[in-house]
C-alpha cells in the first residue's frame, strides 16, 4: 500500500505479489520489492497517480532481504546473496560461501552488511568476498541460540547498530570506504 506523508491519505495498492512482501526499498525513482513469492519487482514511482511495475525478477528462491550498493542490487535469502545490475537488472553471480540464512541486508560504501542469526557479516561490494564477521554471542541458559540472534541493524554516522532478540542494541564501527566504487 502506497500512503501520502504529507495528508496520510492512501494513495494506492500495488497488488503484483501473490505471497508475503518481505522486503521494500527504493533506488533512483523506483521501488524495489521482494516476496515470498520467489520474485523481485520493480516499480516506477515517478507518477503518484500511475505507479506501475516496469520488471518482475523471476528468483526462484524466496527473496528476504534487498540492498543496493555500486549499481548493484543484492538479494538475500536461505543460504545466498544474489547480485545483480541495478540499472539492467541482469545477473551477475550468487554468493554462497559462508553466507548462512540471511534474514536481513544493508549497504554503506562498498560493503554489504548480512545477518544470519547471531553473526553479522560484512562482504565487499566488489569482489564479492566476506571481509569479516562480527559474532556477539552471550551465553544464556535459556534458549541460547536464540537469545542473541540479530533481528535488525543500521548503519549511522559510522557505527552499525544491531538490535538483538534479548533486548541489547550493540554497536560496532564500521571502517571507512577503502576502495572506489566499480
Amino acid at each position: 500500500t502506497v500512503w501520502s506523508v504529507i495528508n496520510y491519505n492512501q494513495i494506492a495498492i500495488l497488488n503484483n505479489h501473490t505471497n508475503v512482501i518481505s522486503w521494500v526499498t527504493h533506488y533512483n525513482n523506483y521501488l524495489i520489492s521482494g516476496s515470498y513469492d520467489k520474485t523481485v519487482r520493480i516499480w516506477d514511482i515517478t507518477c503518484d497517480n500511475d505507479i506501475t511495475c516496469i520488471e518482475c525478477l523471476e528468483i526462484n528462491k524466496f527473496v528476504m532481504c534487498i540492498t543496493i550498493t555500486c549499481n548493484k542490487m543484492f538479494l538475500g535469502g536461505f543460504g545466498f546473496i544474489d547480485v545483480y545490475n541495478a540499472n539492467t537488472y541482469e545477473y551477475i553471480t550468487t554468493i554462497t560461501k559462508d553466507v548462512g540464512s540471511v534474514n536481513s541486508i544493508i549497504s554503506s560504501g562498498n560493503k554489504i552488511f548480512s545477518t544470519c542469526c547471531e553473526d553479522i557479516k560484512v562482504w565487499n561490494a566488489n569482489t564479492y568476498e566476506c571481509i569479516t564477521t562480527l559474532i556477539g554471542k552471550i551465553k544464556y541458559s535459556i534458549c541460547p541460540e536464540i537469545k542473541n540472534y540479530v533481528t535488525c541493524f543500521e548503519i549511522i554516522k559510522g557505527k552499525l547498530f544491531s538490535g538483538h532478540w534479548n533486548g541489547h542494541i550493540k554497536i560496532w564501527k564500521v571502517p571507512l570506504k577503502t576502495e572506489p566504487y566499480n
